[in-house]
């Protein structure tokens, strides 16, 4: 089970309690599961996707400049998840996983993204910081981080060059609650921000990677079948959706790349992520957008099942 299907399936949780007995109604899961359930494009992003990410952040932060026209997000809203690489490393389970669910305006060059992880059942949680982002702008200073570094990456001065176009904010219930239960401290702070940093990097990372040219697989049959099974067995049902395979820096190596272009009017109505485009020698941004025929029918979301190549994506890079 994806981790956006633990997201849409949360209910409110009943609180925590402060120092002094009062219940505070705190930020989680519940409170963006109508909008993950409706949100039209879920990327899950394999090992060799979020390593690259990783490795761009880690080794070649230089690389990435979100000054540039390929930073924007694609789509008003957006979930992205991998599998949390910390967890893997600890336990040998590949079944934890982390994801982030981004808004943004219609430029797509500012917003805003949540953290999301499990915890040891599996249940999802929120980060208690809110990140906002704004690619044209540094909008946090050095000091914002709270004292967080990343002295053991390649080049850190750049990772903080990147960092500075995020700013993490923490939730007004959170705040109240830890108010009345003695206060923040320093440590609780940099507990945040490790938890929610590295995730806006990967953001950056990702929109790097999806602006390389790529090919597009056939889709893979929905949820019937598994719902009914899940229905029967009285647990929740999935979300349903059309699920593709992306391959990044792939053209020209299979799938369907081409298809289906020579003959828009015979596709379902679906959306468009937004993207760079370029023509007669001038480059613009076309935020997203509907396709298709509603006739034919509807794709009210999808997952992007996101693959490639370490080797190829490096090469691309240069």
């Amino acid at each position: 089970m994806y981790l956006y299907d633990r997201v849409a399936q949360s209910r409110p949780e009943p609180g925590v309690v402060d120092a002094i007995g009062n219940v505070h109604h705190v930020p989680g899961a519940a409170d963006v599961a109508a909008e993950v359930r409706r949100c039209s494009a879920r990327y899950v992003l394999d090992d060799t996707i979020r390593d690259t990410c990783l490795e761009l952040l880690c080794n070649r932060p230089e690389t990435i400049q979100p000054r540039d026209d390929c930073y924007r997000i694609p789509h008003q809203t957006m979930w992205i998840e991998w599998t949390d690489p910390c967890v893997a490393k600890a336990s040998g389970s590949s079944s934890q996983r982390a994801g982030l669910f981004v808004e943004a305006d219609e430029t797509g060059r500012r917003g805003s993204m949540q953290s999301y992880s499990q915890d040891a059942e599996g249940n999802p949680w929120a980060a208690q910081m809110l990140f906002l982002f704004d690619f044209d702008e540094e909008i946090a200073s050095d000091g914002a981080r709270c004292g967080v570094h990343f002295d053991d990456v390649a080049n850190p001065d750049e990772l903080h060059r990147i960092l500075r176009h995020g700013l993490g904010r923490i939730d007004q219930r959170w705040a109240d609650y830890f108010r009345a239960s003695g206060g923040l401290t320093h440590g609780d702070l940099q507990t945040m921000m490790r938890a929610t940093l590295p995730d806006f990097g990967i953001l950056c990372a990702f929109l790097l990677l999806l602006s390389l040219e790529c090919s597009v697989a056939e889709p893979r049959q929905g949820l019937e079948k598994i719902n009914r099974a899940r229905a029967k067995a009285g647990k929740a049902l999935l979300l349903d959706h059309v699920e593709v395979s992306l391959r990044l820096a792939a053209v020209g190596s299979g799938g369907g790349a081409g298809r289906g272009h020579g003959d828009r009017s015979a596709s379902r109505l679906h959306q468009v992520r937004g993207h760079l485009v370029r023509r007669a020698g001038k480059t613009f941004w076309r935020s997203h957008h509907l396709r298709g025929d509603v006739g034919v029918g509807v794709i009210a979301s999808r997952t992007v099942r996101v693959t490639g190549s370490g080797e190829a994506l490096r090469r691309r890079l240069g």
